[in-house]
Protein backbone atom coordinates (compact mmCIF):
# COMPACT_ATOMS: atom_id res chain seq x y z
CA UNK A 1 0.00 0.00 0.00
CA UNK A 2 1.55 3.47 -0.86
CA UNK A 3 0.03 7.06 0.84
CA UNK A 4 -0.53 9.49 -2.22
CA UNK A 5 -1.36 12.97 -1.47
CA UNK A 6 -1.20 14.90 -4.90
CA UNK A 7 -2.23 18.58 -5.59
CA UNK A 8 -3.92 19.73 -8.60
CA UNK A 9 -5.53 23.10 -9.30
CA UNK A 10 -9.09 22.42 -9.91
CA UNK A 11 -10.54 25.83 -9.18
CA UNK A 12 -10.86 25.18 -5.46
CA UNK A 13 -13.29 22.42 -6.28
CA UNK A 14 -12.61 18.97 -4.93
CA UNK A 15 -13.83 16.18 -7.58
CA UNK A 16 -16.08 14.14 -6.08
CA UNK A 17 -16.00 11.24 -9.04
CA UNK A 18 -14.75 7.37 -8.08
CA UNK A 19 -10.91 7.78 -8.50
CA UNK A 20 -9.67 4.90 -10.89
CA UNK A 21 -6.22 3.37 -11.54
CA UNK A 22 -4.26 1.31 -14.07
CA UNK A 23 -1.27 -0.32 -15.03
CA UNK A 24 0.37 0.28 -17.77
CA UNK A 25 1.92 -3.63 -17.80
CA UNK A 26 -0.16 -6.40 -15.25
CA UNK A 27 2.38 -9.07 -15.92
CA UNK A 28 4.39 -6.74 -13.79
CA UNK A 29 2.52 -4.43 -11.72
CA UNK A 30 -1.24 -5.41 -10.52
CA UNK A 31 -3.37 -2.43 -9.18
CA UNK A 32 -5.47 -4.29 -6.60
CA UNK A 33 -6.77 -1.17 -4.50
CA UNK A 34 -7.78 2.33 -4.33
CA UNK A 35 -9.13 4.34 -1.54
CA UNK A 36 -9.68 8.02 -1.10
CA UNK A 37 -9.23 9.30 2.30
CA UNK A 38 -10.22 13.01 2.18
CA UNK A 39 -9.01 16.40 0.44
CA UNK A 40 -7.84 19.64 1.52
CA UNK A 41 -8.78 23.02 -0.56
CA UNK A 42 -5.75 25.52 -1.07
CA UNK A 43 -7.30 28.68 -2.44
CA UNK A 44 -7.73 27.43 -6.22
CA UNK A 45 -5.39 23.99 -5.51
CA UNK A 46 -6.90 20.71 -3.87
CA UNK A 47 -4.72 18.35 -2.12
CA UNK A 48 -5.88 14.76 -2.43
CA UNK A 49 -5.33 11.74 -0.21
CA UNK A 50 -6.10 8.03 -0.86
CA UNK A 51 -4.18 4.68 -0.52
CA UNK A 52 -2.98 3.34 -3.97
CA UNK A 53 -2.64 -0.88 -3.01
CA UNK A 54 -0.64 -2.93 -5.70
CA UNK A 55 0.74 -6.72 -6.08
CA UNK A 56 4.27 -7.24 -7.60
CA UNK A 57 3.74 -9.81 -10.31
CA UNK A 58 6.40 -10.35 -12.73
CA UNK A 59 10.34 -8.88 -13.11
CA UNK A 60 10.56 -5.45 -14.95
CA UNK A 61 8.74 -1.83 -14.59
CA UNK A 62 5.44 -0.67 -15.01
CA UNK A 63 3.62 2.46 -14.64
CA UNK A 64 0.27 3.01 -12.46
CA UNK A 65 -1.78 5.94 -13.48
CA UNK A 66 -4.03 7.21 -10.81
CA UNK A 67 -6.94 9.44 -12.81
CA UNK A 68 -10.25 11.49 -11.90
CA UNK A 69 -12.10 9.37 -12.90
CA UNK A 70 -12.77 5.95 -15.33
CA UNK A 71 -12.45 8.00 -18.57
CA UNK A 72 -9.02 8.91 -17.87
CA UNK A 73 -9.57 12.61 -19.15
CA UNK A 74 -7.93 14.07 -15.90
CA UNK A 75 -4.80 12.65 -14.23
CA UNK A 76 -4.03 12.49 -10.24
CA UNK A 77 -0.66 11.15 -10.43
CA UNK A 78 1.83 8.66 -12.38
CA UNK A 79 4.41 6.40 -10.49
CA UNK A 80 6.66 4.11 -11.81
CA UNK A 81 7.66 1.01 -10.06
CA UNK A 82 10.48 -1.31 -10.67
CA UNK A 83 9.93 -5.16 -9.89
CA UNK A 84 12.85 -7.27 -9.15
CA UNK A 85 13.91 -10.95 -7.98
CA UNK A 86 11.65 -13.70 -9.27
CA UNK A 87 7.74 -14.42 -9.86
CA UNK A 88 6.99 -17.40 -7.29
CA UNK A 89 5.51 -20.91 -9.00
CA UNK A 90 1.95 -20.34 -8.46
CA UNK A 91 0.21 -23.00 -6.08
CA UNK A 92 0.07 -26.19 -7.36
CA UNK A 93 2.89 -25.74 -9.99
CA UNK A 94 6.00 -27.14 -8.28
CA UNK A 95 6.51 -29.06 -11.03
CA UNK A 96 6.39 -27.13 -14.83
CA UNK A 97 2.80 -28.32 -16.44
CA UNK A 98 2.18 -28.17 -19.82
CA UNK A 99 -1.61 -26.46 -19.89
CA UNK A 100 -1.82 -26.66 -23.85
CA UNK A 101 -5.30 -28.62 -24.66
CA UNK A 102 -4.77 -32.54 -25.58
CA UNK A 103 -6.72 -32.48 -28.83
CA UNK A 104 -8.43 -30.17 -31.37
CA UNK A 105 -10.72 -30.82 -34.14
CA UNK A 106 -10.44 -28.54 -37.83
CA UNK A 107 -12.87 -28.71 -40.63
CA UNK A 108 -10.69 -29.80 -43.79
CA UNK A 109 -9.51 -26.49 -45.85
CA UNK A 110 -10.20 -24.27 -42.35
CA UNK A 111 -7.60 -22.48 -40.36
CA UNK A 112 -7.71 -22.58 -36.77
CA UNK A 113 -5.48 -20.87 -33.59
CA UNK A 114 -4.63 -22.82 -31.08
CA UNK A 115 -3.91 -21.04 -28.01
CA UNK A 116 -2.18 -22.37 -24.89
CA UNK A 117 0.59 -21.72 -22.59
CA UNK A 118 3.27 -23.71 -20.84
CA UNK A 119 6.01 -23.95 -18.11
CA UNK A 120 9.24 -25.00 -18.58
CA UNK A 121 12.00 -25.72 -16.34
CA UNK A 122 15.21 -23.15 -17.21
CA UNK A 123 16.06 -19.75 -18.14
CA UNK A 124 13.95 -17.61 -20.56
CA UNK A 125 14.29 -18.93 -23.82
CA UNK A 126 14.51 -15.67 -26.27
CA UNK A 127 14.80 -17.96 -29.95
CA UNK A 128 11.99 -17.26 -32.11
CA UNK A 129 9.98 -20.51 -31.25
CA UNK A 130 9.52 -22.98 -34.23
CA UNK A 131 6.61 -26.17 -34.88
CA UNK A 132 6.45 -29.07 -37.11
CA UNK A 133 3.50 -31.52 -38.23
CA UNK A 134 3.81 -34.93 -37.99
CA UNK A 135 2.07 -35.17 -41.29
CA UNK A 136 1.52 -32.18 -43.53
CA UNK A 137 -0.49 -33.77 -45.83
CA UNK A 138 -3.16 -33.49 -42.69
CA UNK A 139 -2.48 -30.36 -40.96
CA UNK A 140 0.01 -27.81 -42.24
CA UNK A 141 1.02 -24.98 -40.09
CA UNK A 142 0.67 -21.52 -40.90
CA UNK A 143 2.21 -19.54 -38.36
CA UNK A 144 3.39 -19.33 -34.90
CA UNK A 145 3.17 -16.54 -32.64
CA UNK A 146 4.62 -15.47 -28.91
CA UNK A 147 2.56 -13.64 -26.14
CA UNK A 148 4.67 -13.10 -23.55
CA UNK A 149 6.36 -15.10 -20.52
CA UNK A 150 6.19 -15.65 -16.93
CA UNK A 151 9.81 -15.83 -15.24
CA UNK A 152 9.69 -17.59 -12.36
CA UNK A 153 12.76 -18.71 -10.12
CA UNK A 154 13.64 -22.22 -11.88
CA UNK A 155 11.11 -22.01 -14.78
CA UNK A 156 9.43 -19.76 -17.06
CA UNK A 157 6.01 -19.89 -18.37
CA UNK A 158 5.12 -19.02 -22.21
CA UNK A 159 2.04 -17.81 -23.86
CA UNK A 160 2.33 -18.93 -27.59
CA UNK A 161 -0.52 -19.12 -30.47
CA UNK A 162 -0.23 -21.65 -33.26
CA UNK A 163 -2.40 -21.40 -36.34
CA UNK A 164 -2.66 -24.76 -38.67
CA UNK A 165 -5.15 -25.66 -41.56
CA UNK A 166 -6.62 -28.68 -42.25
CA UNK A 167 -5.64 -30.13 -45.26
CA UNK A 168 -7.59 -34.10 -45.89
CA UNK A 169 -9.03 -36.23 -43.12
CA UNK A 170 -6.96 -37.70 -40.57
CA UNK A 171 -4.90 -37.07 -37.61
CA UNK A 172 -1.60 -35.24 -36.41
CA UNK A 173 0.69 -34.45 -33.84
CA UNK A 174 1.83 -30.69 -33.56
CA UNK A 175 4.79 -29.95 -31.48
CA UNK A 176 6.37 -27.03 -30.61
CA UNK A 177 10.07 -26.06 -30.01
CA UNK A 178 12.68 -23.67 -28.50
CA UNK A 179 14.11 -23.20 -31.94
CA UNK A 180 14.80 -24.61 -35.55
CA UNK A 181 16.93 -27.14 -33.93
CA UNK A 182 14.05 -28.74 -32.57
CA UNK A 183 16.15 -30.00 -30.10
CA UNK A 184 14.20 -28.84 -27.05
CA UNK A 185 10.06 -29.62 -26.63
CA UNK A 186 7.37 -26.73 -25.74
CA UNK A 187 4.62 -28.37 -26.38
CA UNK A 188 2.63 -31.22 -28.06
CA UNK A 189 -1.03 -31.91 -29.13
CA UNK A 190 -3.36 -34.00 -31.31
CA UNK A 191 -5.18 -32.19 -34.55
CA UNK A 192 -8.33 -33.85 -35.85
CA UNK A 193 -9.15 -32.78 -39.47
CA UNK A 194 -12.67 -33.62 -40.46
CA UNK A 195 -15.19 -33.12 -43.40
CA UNK A 196 -14.82 -33.66 -46.90
CA UNK A 197 -11.34 -32.20 -48.76
CA UNK A 198 -11.99 -28.90 -50.61
CA UNK A 199 -11.81 -28.89 -54.23
CA UNK A 200 -9.15 -26.10 -54.07
CA UNK A 201 -6.76 -28.55 -51.62
CA UNK A 202 -7.68 -31.58 -53.90
CA UNK A 203 -4.69 -33.05 -55.74
CA UNK A 204 -4.50 -32.79 -59.31
CA UNK A 205 -3.87 -36.46 -61.21
CA UNK A 206 -0.77 -37.15 -62.12
CA UNK A 207 0.46 -36.69 -66.38
CA UNK A 208 2.54 -39.32 -67.63
CA UNK A 209 5.94 -38.06 -67.89
CA UNK A 210 5.90 -38.69 -72.19
CA UNK A 211 2.28 -36.78 -72.67
CA UNK A 212 2.86 -32.68 -73.59
CA UNK A 213 2.36 -30.40 -70.95
CA UNK A 214 3.71 -32.72 -68.37
CA UNK A 215 4.67 -30.64 -64.84
CA UNK A 216 7.59 -31.69 -63.06
CA UNK A 217 7.60 -29.78 -60.38
CA UNK A 218 11.20 -28.44 -60.88
CA UNK A 219 9.65 -25.16 -61.98
CA UNK A 220 6.62 -24.78 -59.47
CA UNK A 221 7.00 -21.57 -57.32
CA UNK A 222 5.97 -21.57 -53.95
CA UNK A 223 5.70 -17.72 -53.48
CA UNK A 224 4.89 -14.91 -56.07
CA UNK A 225 5.55 -10.81 -55.99
CA UNK A 226 2.89 -8.93 -57.45
CA UNK A 227 2.91 -5.00 -56.93
CA UNK A 228 4.19 -4.30 -53.36
CA UNK A 229 3.15 -7.61 -51.84
CA UNK A 230 4.62 -11.34 -51.36
CA UNK A 231 2.30 -13.92 -51.69
CA UNK A 232 2.63 -17.59 -50.61
CA UNK A 233 0.92 -20.05 -52.68
CA UNK A 234 -0.83 -23.45 -51.61
CA UNK A 235 -3.59 -25.23 -53.36
CA UNK A 236 -5.15 -23.38 -55.37
CA UNK A 237 -5.54 -19.95 -52.85
CA UNK A 238 -2.82 -17.59 -51.97
CA UNK A 239 -1.51 -15.28 -48.88
CA UNK A 240 0.20 -11.82 -48.19
CA UNK A 241 3.11 -13.35 -46.88
CA UNK A 242 5.31 -10.06 -46.14
CA UNK A 243 5.76 -6.61 -48.09
CA UNK A 244 8.00 -6.63 -51.00
CA UNK A 245 10.40 -4.18 -48.90
CA UNK A 246 10.06 -2.20 -45.94
CA UNK A 247 9.92 1.00 -47.22
CA UNK A 248 6.30 1.18 -49.29
CA UNK A 249 3.74 3.56 -49.14
CA UNK A 250 0.79 2.00 -50.59
CA UNK A 251 -0.77 -1.83 -50.53
CA UNK A 252 -3.34 -3.06 -52.99
CA UNK A 253 -4.14 -7.17 -52.38
CA UNK A 254 -5.14 -7.97 -55.42
CA UNK A 255 -8.34 -10.77 -56.05
CA UNK A 256 -6.20 -13.23 -57.43
CA UNK A 257 -2.42 -13.85 -58.22
CA UNK A 258 -0.92 -15.99 -61.64
CA UNK A 259 1.77 -18.52 -61.50
CA UNK A 260 2.81 -22.13 -62.30
CA UNK A 261 0.16 -21.60 -65.80
CA UNK A 262 -2.70 -20.54 -63.20
CA UNK A 263 -4.73 -18.32 -60.98
CA UNK A 264 -4.51 -18.36 -57.14
CA UNK A 265 -7.51 -16.65 -54.76
CA UNK A 266 -5.82 -14.48 -52.49
CA UNK A 267 -7.51 -15.55 -49.65
CA UNK A 268 -5.55 -14.16 -46.44
CA UNK A 269 -3.34 -11.99 -44.48
CA UNK A 270 -0.78 -14.27 -42.72
CA UNK A 271 -0.15 -13.04 -39.32
CA UNK A 272 2.50 -10.11 -38.84
CA UNK A 273 2.88 -9.95 -42.20
CA UNK A 274 3.37 -6.27 -42.30
CA UNK A 275 3.50 -5.70 -38.77
CA UNK A 276 5.21 -2.53 -37.78
CA UNK A 277 5.73 -1.14 -42.04
CA UNK A 278 6.80 2.81 -41.01
CA UNK A 279 6.04 4.40 -43.99
CA UNK A 280 2.68 2.36 -45.53
CA UNK A 281 0.35 5.03 -45.62
CA UNK A 282 -2.81 3.42 -47.65
CA UNK A 283 -3.98 -0.15 -47.51
CA UNK A 284 -6.81 -1.90 -50.34
CA UNK A 285 -7.66 -5.61 -49.37
CA UNK A 286 -8.93 -7.87 -51.84
CA UNK A 287 -12.14 -8.71 -52.61
CA UNK A 288 -11.47 -12.47 -51.78
CA UNK A 289 -9.91 -11.73 -48.51
CA UNK A 290 -11.70 -13.46 -45.83
CA UNK A 291 -8.71 -13.62 -42.95
CA UNK A 292 -6.37 -10.98 -41.36
CA UNK A 293 -4.41 -12.34 -39.62
CA UNK A 294 -2.67 -11.20 -35.85
CA UNK A 295 -0.79 -8.38 -36.36
CA UNK A 296 -1.04 -8.42 -39.86
CA UNK A 297 -0.82 -4.41 -40.08
CA UNK A 298 -0.03 -3.02 -36.06
CA UNK A 299 2.06 -0.53 -35.65
CA UNK A 300 2.13 0.93 -38.91
CA UNK A 301 2.24 4.21 -37.67
CA UNK A 302 1.16 6.55 -40.91
CA UNK A 303 -1.85 3.96 -42.51
CA UNK A 304 -4.37 6.15 -42.62
CA UNK A 305 -6.73 5.00 -45.40
CA UNK A 306 -8.17 1.44 -45.44
CA UNK A 307 -10.47 0.75 -48.59
CA UNK A 308 -11.97 -2.72 -49.91
CA UNK A 309 -12.52 -6.18 -48.13
CA UNK A 310 -15.56 -6.85 -49.22
CA UNK A 311 -14.89 -10.53 -48.53
CA UNK A 312 -13.45 -10.11 -45.00
CA UNK A 313 -15.10 -12.91 -42.37
CA UNK A 314 -12.20 -12.55 -39.62
CA UNK A 315 -10.23 -9.96 -38.28
CA UNK A 316 -7.21 -11.28 -36.24
CA UNK A 317 -6.10 -10.05 -32.86
CA UNK A 318 -4.52 -6.95 -32.84
CA UNK A 319 -4.59 -6.69 -36.49
CA UNK A 320 -5.01 -2.99 -36.94
CA UNK A 321 -3.09 -2.05 -33.10
CA UNK A 322 -1.59 1.20 -32.66
CA UNK A 323 -2.49 2.32 -36.66
CA UNK A 324 -2.56 5.95 -34.55
CA UNK A 325 -3.29 7.83 -37.56
CA UNK A 326 -6.32 5.67 -39.12
CA UNK A 327 -9.35 7.70 -39.20
CA UNK A 328 -12.18 4.89 -40.88
CA UNK A 329 -12.97 1.68 -40.84
CA UNK A 330 -15.72 -0.03 -42.66
CA UNK A 331 -16.77 -3.53 -41.80
CA UNK A 332 -18.63 -5.26 -44.45
CA UNK A 333 -21.98 -7.80 -44.06
CA UNK A 334 -19.66 -10.96 -43.67
CA UNK A 335 -17.53 -10.30 -41.03
CA UNK A 336 -17.96 -12.87 -38.10
CA UNK A 337 -15.21 -11.97 -35.98
CA UNK A 338 -12.84 -9.63 -34.25
CA UNK A 339 -9.99 -10.45 -32.46
CA UNK A 340 -8.54 -8.76 -28.97
CA UNK A 341 -6.93 -5.61 -29.25
CA UNK A 342 -7.46 -5.47 -33.17
CA UNK A 343 -8.17 -1.77 -33.24
CA UNK A 344 -6.59 -0.88 -29.84
CA UNK A 345 -4.61 2.38 -30.24
CA UNK A 346 -6.21 3.86 -33.09
CA UNK A 347 -6.15 7.03 -31.61
CA UNK A 348 -7.68 8.99 -34.31
CA UNK A 349 -10.40 6.21 -35.61
CA UNK A 350 -13.34 8.84 -35.30
CA UNK A 351 -15.36 6.69 -37.81
CA UNK A 352 -16.60 2.96 -37.33
CA UNK A 353 -18.81 1.71 -39.97
CA UNK A 354 -20.44 -1.87 -38.98
CA UNK A 355 -22.14 -3.19 -41.81
CA UNK A 356 -22.43 -6.85 -39.72
CA UNK A 357 -25.05 -8.22 -37.98
CA UNK A 358 -22.94 -11.54 -37.92
CA UNK A 359 -20.85 -10.06 -34.49
CA UNK A 360 -21.58 -10.89 -30.93
CA UNK A 361 -19.92 -10.09 -27.30
CA UNK A 362 -17.84 -13.78 -27.34
CA UNK A 363 -17.12 -12.96 -31.02
CA UNK A 364 -15.39 -9.90 -30.16
CA UNK A 365 -12.38 -10.28 -27.93
CA UNK A 366 -10.96 -8.31 -25.36
CA UNK A 367 -10.30 -4.53 -25.68
CA UNK A 368 -10.54 -4.50 -29.06
CA UNK A 369 -11.69 -0.69 -29.82
CA UNK A 370 -9.92 0.43 -26.46
CA UNK A 371 -7.99 4.08 -26.80
CA UNK A 372 -9.62 4.97 -29.77
CA UNK A 373 -10.78 8.39 -29.80
CA UNK A 374 -13.98 9.48 -27.07
CA UNK A 375 -16.19 11.34 -29.54
CA UNK A 376 -16.03 8.57 -32.12
CA UNK A 377 -19.08 8.12 -34.26
CA UNK A 378 -19.91 4.12 -34.91
CA UNK A 379 -22.58 3.06 -37.39
CA UNK A 380 -24.61 0.13 -36.78
CA UNK A 381 -27.22 -1.87 -38.56
CA UNK A 382 -30.32 -0.70 -36.44
CA UNK A 383 -32.24 -4.30 -35.64
CA UNK A 384 -28.71 -4.96 -33.41
CA UNK A 385 -28.20 -1.66 -32.28
CA UNK A 386 -29.65 -1.91 -28.95
CA UNK A 387 -27.72 -5.24 -28.12
CA UNK A 388 -23.88 -3.71 -30.45
CA UNK A 389 -24.03 -0.93 -28.23
CA UNK A 390 -23.68 -2.90 -24.83
CA UNK A 391 -21.07 -4.78 -26.05
CA UNK A 392 -19.24 -2.32 -28.19
CA UNK A 393 -18.44 -0.21 -24.58
CA UNK A 394 -17.16 -3.81 -22.95
CA UNK A 395 -14.81 -3.85 -25.68
CA UNK A 396 -13.27 -0.31 -25.24
CA UNK A 397 -15.56 1.91 -27.26
CA UNK A 398 -15.77 5.08 -24.96
CA UNK A 399 -19.38 5.94 -23.38
CA UNK A 400 -18.78 9.25 -24.91
CA UNK A 401 -19.25 7.74 -28.37
CA UNK A 402 -22.38 8.14 -30.43
CA UNK A 403 -23.64 5.00 -31.72
CA UNK A 404 -26.36 4.97 -34.41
Amino acid sequence: DYQMEPTIDSDGKVIETAFFAESSDESVIRVTSLTRNGSLINGKKVTYYYVLGVEAVGPGEATVTVYTSSSKLTELSKTIFTVTGDAPMPAGQEEPQESFATGYTVAAGEQKELSGESTVKGDLIETPFSAGSSDKSIVEIVSISRGGNVIYSDAVTYFYTITVKGIKPGKADITLYADNTKQKKIASTTVTVTGDVPDDLKEEPKQDANEPGETTGQNVVKTVTVGNGVYKLSGSTASLSKPKNKKITKLSIPATVSANGKKYKVTSVSANACKGLKKLKTLVIGKNVKTIGKNSFSGCVVLSKVTGGSGLEKIGASAFKDCIVLTKITLNKKVKSIGSSAFRGCKKLKTIVINTTKLTSKKVGANAFKSTPAKAKVTVPKKVKKAYSKWLVKKGISKKATIK
